[in-house]
């Protein structure tokens, strides 16, 4: 008997999991589908909901899902909410990859492009540069690197660094050609 009540509860236990993994991954999709349909609000409320549902061995799918609520906030506004889900997202990126990886290159440079929205020019000017240092020698971050050069540039000119916000929007537009070639509309 005892065997038995063990095992109905172990069965129990991995249909709740099953369960809980088929919730998250629905409110998930359905947060995807509200984001690529410009419905922020309702995307960030759903992607919130989605970490609540997460389970164990998912944690590249939260870091992503934190920089995905990130990037929701700035749209709408919420600059310092957007830096805190930033931040989140680069703990959980550096816990997973480390140091060295495209993903917390990418999440540096979006919160100091944040900064550069809140007029908090130091602090963009700091973390777009630690985003060029953890990319530099990366394979395949060549937008990463000029979207990153582009952010100092803008820092840069904000700054009244004319020269030197020159010669970086040089460099990005240089980096953006040869990516995209000649001929792109970007």
């Amino acid at each position: 008997r005892r065997v038995h009540s063990e095992s109905m509860e172990k069965n129990k236990s991995n249909q709740k999991l099953k369960a809980r993994q088929q919730a998250y991954k629905s409110v998930l999709e359905l947060a995807t589908t509200q984001f690529n349909c410009g419905l922020t609000k309702n995307a960030c409320k759903n992607f919130t909901k989605s970490l609540g549902l997460a389970f164990e061995g998912c944690e590249d799918i939260k870091a992503s899902t934190e920089m995905c609520i990130g990037f929701l906030e700035a749209a709408q506004g919420n600059l310092d909410s957007a830096v805190e889900r930033f931040q989140k997202a680069l703990e959980q990126f550096f816990e997973i990859n480390g140091v060295k990886s495209e993903q917390t290159g990418c999440v540096t440079s979006n919160i100091g492009a944040v900064f550069i929205e809140l007029d908090d020019l130091l602090q963009a000017l700091e973390f777009q540069k630690s985003a060029k240092t953890i990319v530099e020698n990366l394979d395949n971050t060549e937008i990463l690197q000029a979207s990153i050069n582009y952010n100092l540039g803008i820092i840069h000119f904000k700054l009244g660094n004319y020269n030197i916000a020159l010669e970086i929007f040089k460099k990005s537009l240089e980096d953006y050609l040869a990516i995209y070639g000649e001929n792109d509309v970007r």
